[in-house]
């Protein structure tokens, strides 16, 4: 689908910025090299750089992909997408200066006396693969670019999903809900959209328990039978 294709870009795009950091955040932790004040300023500094040009793909991308929707509502939830991005690459940047500042020195000797055994193993990993998290509202952790994806497809989704609606009002107050499987428990589940239908349940009553994060739920105008 669409908005499946949407999250994928998002998220390849996203891990170059990613590598990019890592870059630069290598090349200022070499072993041998004092992690200075200076060098925290460095990575800060690139790392912003870096975030301003990903910022700015990211948001042609996303204007790109919401140009092929009609959503009227879509300019409150493009913006509230685009700061939860905005709020991820921050926290990548905080991640890697955090790791340095932690850092009392990174001399050769340090690396030296304990590349031996899984200590060794352990402080190569530490020096060489940064690994990018996010914690989330609800106290959950996950990899950066796997939230980047979650969120890149549910906003993709549910801007897909008002688009699709809009259509469908058109002509009709009522849609129902489709699945790949016709067997699945809410397929054929038929809603009002704008919720003033009587005997149906609101747009807004099945939202949460049908079209949530990774749903495969779709659309489709109501025809009696």
């Amino acid at each position: 689908m669409i908005y499946d294709e949407f999250a994928q870009k998002l998220m390849t795009e996203y891990r170059m910025f990613l590598i990019g950091l890592t870059g630069r955040y290598l090349a200022l932790m070499a072993p041998g090299v004092d992690v200075s004040p200076m060098a925290i300023g460095q990575l800060e500094a690139s790392g912003k750089a870096l975030r301003s040009t990903y910022m700015a793909i990211a948001e042609r991308s996303v204007n790109d992909f919401v140009e092929q929707m009609s959503g009227k509502a879509l300019a409150d939830s493009t913006q509230a997408f685009m700061q939860r991005m905005s709020s991820i690459t921050l926290h990548n940047i905080q991640t890697l200066t955090d790791r340095m500042k932690g850092m009392k020195n990174n001399s050769l000797d340090a690396v030296k006396e304990n590349m031996h055994g899984a200590m060794g193993l352990l402080l190569q990993r530490q020096l060489t693969q940064p690994e990018f998290t996010v914690q989330t509202a609800s106290g959950r952790t996950y990899k950066a670019d796997s939230l980047v994806r979650t969120e890149a497809r549910q906003f993709g989704y549910r801007a897909w999903l008002e688009s699709e609606m809009e259509r469908i009002a058109e002509s009709s107050d009522l849609a129902e809900v489709r699945y790949a499987d016709p067997e699945h428990e809410n397929h054929g589940l038929v809603f009002s959209i704008s919720g003033k239908t009587q005997g149906y349940p609101s747009f807004e009553d099945i939202s949460e328990p049908v079209f949530h994060y990774n749903s495969k739920a779709t659309v489709a105008p109501h025809v009696p039978a």
